[in-house]
């Protein structure tokens, strides 16, 4: 019995044991991550993005790395969930959120952003189905309350984050970093000077949260946006 434990949490992995390429974990009943692997100097670097689980349907936050990738986590959802789609959020105009955008929308997936990522994307070759008109959107699908806020430049000048009020949950992506994190990464894109601000702002405006999920590694709590700031004074 403890062997058959054992396998039932293992991660989900459509390709053996050599490389997991896709994985879902649960947060909630209602809110999982899906992370997706992109292999660079035999190394497997992980990103997040979340499904959200509504009752008429699914929300899904970023894509993978790239349409390949894609097809796989759209092959996960759909073995593992059975729902439709109602729509997908790019946080913003990076390959690591939006390489597989072409997958969903020929999956008849609706893709939708703010603004500034809408535009971001199309200079970056890539197209957005809709954009939000405001910087500040919360909608109700089924039950589940999720908010789509642009708080400022930082990671980039286009990055979003998703709250979802019912968890506490902030899905922070490539604007907050986790707290194995000893540097802050990419930064070819970001407004350095911008980056802190937006990062306090988070912290006043989402005061209660539980659960902070980066763009890439381990989830936890709001120590992750201290964590963020803290790389941040010491660059």
């Amino acid at each position: 019995m403890k062997y058959l434990l054992l396998f039932l949490f293992l991660p989900i992995n459509l390709y053996g044991q050599d490389r997991v390429r896709v994985e879902l974990k649960p947060l909630t009943d209602s809110v999982w991550i899906h992370t997706s692997y992109k292999l660079y100097d035999d190394a497997n670097v992980p990103s997040n993005g979340l499904i959200i689980r509504t009752s008429v349907g699914i929300i899904l936050i970023d894509t993978p790395w790239d349409d390949s990738l894609t097809t796989e986590l759209i092959q996960l959802i759909n073995e593992k969930f059975h729902q439709p789609y109602i729509l997908a959020f790019i946080t913003h105009a990076h390959a690591d959120r939006i390489g597989g955008i072409q997958t969903l929308q020929q999956n008849g997936i609706k893709t939708i952003t703010m603004p500034l990522c809408y535009q971001k994307a199309r200079e970056s070759g890539y197209e957005i189905s809709e954009l939000f008109t405001t910087t500040d959107t919360t909608l109700t699908i089924g039950k589940t309350q999720v908010e789509f806020f642009y708080p400022g430049a930082g990671h980039t000048i286009d990055n979003n984050v998703v709250w979802l009020p019912n968890n506490k949950i902030l899905f922070g992506g490539c604007l907050v970093k986790s707290e194995s994190a000893m540097n802050l990464g990419n930064i070819a894109d970001a407004d350095m000077h911008q980056w802190p601000q937006t990062i306090s702002l988070i912290q006043k405006k989402y005061s209660e949260v539980r659960i902070v999920v980066p763009g890439h590694g381990d989830w936890g709590s709001s120590s992750l946006l201290k964590h963020t700031l803290a790389l941040l004074n010491h660059n």
